[in-house]
């Protein structure tokens, strides 16, 4: 993983990990680390996490994601975003 973020996901008190990765700078013979989709896993406040199917969790970002933040808008929604190296940021809204 490159980058993590910890934040309330699911609106239920508890923080979640939200991850992304993926490294493509290895030379050719070593090939790519690039198995990596995003991942969600929802915590329980007791340091365990479940988690998340990328079709539940609408989180699904499969390029060589370098950072990652979370934001606010005006009206309150919370949204990240991801900077992908060579390639446009995607933004998601977190569920309310």
């Amino acid at each position: 993983m490159c980058t993590i973020q910890c934040l309330d996901v699911n609106k239920d008190g508890n923080l979640d990990l939200l991850m992304a990765g993926n490294d493509f700078e290895y030379k050719p013979q070593f090939s790519r680390l690039d198995a990596s989709y995003g991942h969600l896993l929802l915590g329980n406040g007791l340091m365990d996490f479940e988690w998340q199917n990328y079709e539940k969790s609408g989180f699904f970002v499969r390029d060589e994601v370098k950072q990652m933040a979370s934001f606010k808008d005006n009206e309150g929604s919370t949204y990240v975003i991801t900077g992908i190296n060579n390639s446009s940021p995607k933004i998601f809204k977190v569920n309310e």
